[in-house]
């Protein structure tokens, strides 16, 4: 955080986590509810509300006036850049990210 872009990131990041609050727990894909806490969900499908939330994140930080058009637009070129540059395509981008939030949930678990 001690540069603007660092800033930013931190901004992007705490955004992204309160957005989780509406998108997922609230509004979800029916995969996944009514949530039983004893049970992970196992869906492929998870990537697309994490892509809602990094959106919708960045879009209220964006508004709130802490971050420009263009910064906005350089993260989403970013992520759609790296997505066309992965070997296996889209796909394989939305498994690592299904995978990193079972790992995740699981190292939580431990």
């Amino acid at each position: 955080m001690q540069t603007p872009a660092g800033y930013l990131t931190w901004l992007n990041f705490i955004s992204h986590e309160y957005c989780h609050a509406f998108n997922v727990k609230r509004l979800r894909l029916v995969e996944l509810g009514p949530f039983d806490y004893e049970r992970e969900p196992h869906t492929p499908s998870l990537w697309i509300s994490e892509g809602f939330t990094s959106y919708f994140g960045e879009l209220a930080v964006r508004r709130a006036g802490l971050s420009t058009r263009a910064d906005v637009l350089k993260s989403l070129s970013a992520r759609i850049d790296q997505l066309q540059k992965s070997p296996e395509g889209f796909g394989a981008d939305a498994r690592a990210i299904v995978a990193r939030c079972v790992d995740q949930r699981k190292h939580l678990r431990a």
